[in-house]
């Protein structure tokens, strides 16, 4: 029972390494095709005033004032309402609210935000087989609802979430034009990291067997982004931070 319960309080330190490195989610912008010189100004007025409410409440997010960041993000949001042109900010804002929501403390409100932006990703996980952009959108979507279950005790959903993360993160590892080859071993760090985190959500459901298996998995291919010649040093140290956790946890499940 110690075992179980040391792996239950560690999994939220995944949840950290996931703020520092989470994949890009980036999405292309989409021009306006209107003529009239007035409009694109104005627009871009108002896209400039939504993205700076945006990185303005992950400042105060990381400064932990919750309540303010959420203020803002609201803000942001009936912009979104009243002006059609930003509806492509919604997915931005509702990511940003489940960070901050996570950062709180407040898992079962940040699993609310991050399946809504999941639902507006729909279209990127049916294409997902096209590779990046649209898997990595979708695996970000997934690997972040996980977390939030993870942290609010969810844990069946949490590994459904995270092993379907990572298949969208493996799509992504694929040799590709549109990726370089350190992309591609970055990639290989997030099918770790899911596949960790579902292995810490399969030890809440006392499924050792399956824990373990995907713990070996896991180490296996951080060992993997660790040695190979294209990881930075920034990349080796947050695989090295969830290779001492998956070691420490295979280990306790011995």
């Amino acid at each position: 029972m110690y075992r179980i319960k040391r792996a239950i309080r560690l999994a939220p330190l995944l949840a950290q390494l996931l703020f520092a490195q989470a994949p890009s989610g980036s999405k292309p912008r989409k021009e306006s095709i209107t003529v009239s010189a007035g409009i694109p100004r104005e627009r871009a007025r108002l896209e400039e005033n939504c993205d700076q409410k945006i990185k303005d409440a992950e400042v105060l997010s990381a400064s932990n004032d919750p309540t303010k960041a959420l203020a803002l993000l609201d803000e942001a949001w009936r912009m979104t309402e009243a002006n059609k042109v930003l509806d492509s900010r919604q997915w931005h804002i509702l990511r940003t609210r489940g960070r901050v929501l996570l950062r709180a403390q407040q898992p079962d409100k940040a699993i609310v935000a991050f399946q809504k932006r999941l639902d507006l990703e729909k279209d990127d996980c049916v294409n997902a087989a096209d590779g990046v952009p649209a898997a990595n959108t979708c695996a970000e979507a997934l690997m972040e609802l996980g977390t939030a279950q993870l942290m609010a005790g969810k844990s069946a959903e949490a590994v459904r979430s995270l092993l379907q993360a990572a298949d969208y993160f493996r799509i992504c590892t694929k040799e590709s034009p549109a990726t370089s080859e350190l992309a591609r071993v970055s990639y290989q760090k997030f099918v770790a990291e899911s596949t960790v985190m579902a292995a810490a959500g399969q030890v809440r459901l006392g499924k050792q067997p399956e824990a373990k298996k995907l713990f070996d998995i896991g180490i296996k291919t951080l060992e993997g982004v660790m040695s190979h010649p294209k990881s930075n040093d920034a990349l080796k140290a947050n695989a090295s931070q969830i290779l001492q956790f998956a070691k420490q946890q295979a280990e306790a499940l011995k």
